[in-house]
Order: structure tokens, then sequence, then C-alpha cells
């Protein structure tokens, strides 16, 4: 199901970006191989040929291999000769690809692996502490930094300043989808316990809702 504004839950983030990587690495990763695929397709015409054979192909190459040395750091052991963790499904390391990628600080032993969050309702969250560190407390900040964060350069933002305030003012009323469970539309077999609600309602109340209930009183900051 998709769900606008949902994190990507099934998807490997770290298995692709290796995959890529790997691709890139293989032999077969050559302008003939990759034109006789494309050819039992699509039929090129002979100046798309030229181009893919000696720019579209090589450039595409060269920019996998170099984002491959990007992400190297995953692949170097932590504290102890570690292996660092895999992120996983529905996980990404927010901060670590920044900090070695972008700003080229040397490699350390942090870990940041956590669950990629939705983005519902911000404009309930303006001005209350975001990302999962709370490091910051402005919306716009956030999702500047996010697209810097996933390649977007200088001269991309004063290209596209104005997509990326659209972006922000779709996020600030972007509702969370009603729950299945809710709707009756999460299927047979899925009836909700209504004494397990309340059970886990009052589990929710005592360990959970200080932080993460609307009326918690260290829900924001």
């Amino acid at each position: 199901m998709l769900v606008a504004g949902g994190p990507a839950q099934t998807v490997n983030i770290l298995a692709y970006q290796r995959f890529l990587t790997h691709t890139a690495k293989d032999a077969k990763f050559n302008a003939s191989a990759i034109l006789h695929e494309i050819g039992l397709i699509y039929d090129l015409s002979w100046l798309d040929r030229l181009l893919y054979r000696f720019a579209i192909i090589p450039t595409a190459r060269k920019a996998m291999l170099r984002f491959g040395e990007s992400q190297s750091w995953m692949d170097a052991p932590v504290e102890g000769g570690m292996d660092r963790p895999e992120w996983g499904r529905g996980r990404i390391d927010p901060f670590n690809p920044v900090k070695f990628g972008i700003l080229e600080m040397n490699t350390d032993i942090t870990i940041g692996n956590s669950v990629m969050v939705p983005l519902w309702n911000m404009r309930a969250r303006q001005g209350k502490a975001l990302h999962w560190d709370g490091l910051n407390t402005s919306l716009r900040d956030v999702v500047v930094s996010s697209a810097v964060g996933d390649g977007m350069d200088y001269k991309g933002y004063e290209n596209g300043a104005r997509e990326t305030d659209e972006i922000q003012e779709w996020l600030l009323d972007l509702p969370a989808p009603q729950s299945p469970f809710v709707t009756g539309k999460a299927g047979p077999g899925y009836e909700l316990d209504q004494e397990q609600v309340k059970a886990g309602e009052a589990i929710f109340r005592a360990n959970c809702a200080i932080c993460h209930a609307k009326d918690g009183h260290a829900t924001g900051p």
C-alpha cells in the first residue's frame, strides 16, 4: 500500500546502494553489453547510440563508483573490530552519510541507524524539536538539509527553491491516513479485540505518553 508521507517500511536502502556499487564494478557494465540489452526492447537512433556509448554509460558508471567510495565507511569496523550493523528495511543512518560523505569528516565509531519517520501533520510540530534527536526546530531547515543530504548542491537549491518551499507547504497539512483497523479495511481475521485495546492504552499511558501523546508534557521539546 502506498501512503503519501509514510515511511518506506519495506525498502532496504543500504542493500540498494550496495547493489548500485556492485553493478558498476561488474565487467558486464560496459557500453556494448548495455546497448545490446537496450536494443532488445528499443531501437535507439545512431546519435543516441553514440551518446550512450561515449557519454551516458561511462559517466553513469563513474558516478556509481564514486558513490560507492563515499559509502565505504559503512564497511569500516567500529569499536572492538565489530562490523557496523546493517540498516535493514525501513531504516537509514540519517547523519553519518552527511558527516563522512559531504562534510568529509574523519570516520568514527558512531552508529546512527534509525527508523524512517512519517511526515504527517507537520503544522502541529512547528517550532518543536525535529529530527530524530531533536537538534532542529525549523521545518524549513530540515527540508533543505534533507535535500542536501540526498545530493542537492547550492546551484540545485538556487534553481529549486520554489519546489523546496512547495514541499514544505504540502507537508504542513498532510494528514495521517486512517487506521485500517478503525475503518474495517484491515481484512478478515484482523478485527480489534477491544479488551486488548484498553490494556494497550493503559501500557501506552503509563510508559510512552509522556513523550508520544499529544498531551504528553515532554512531547515536542
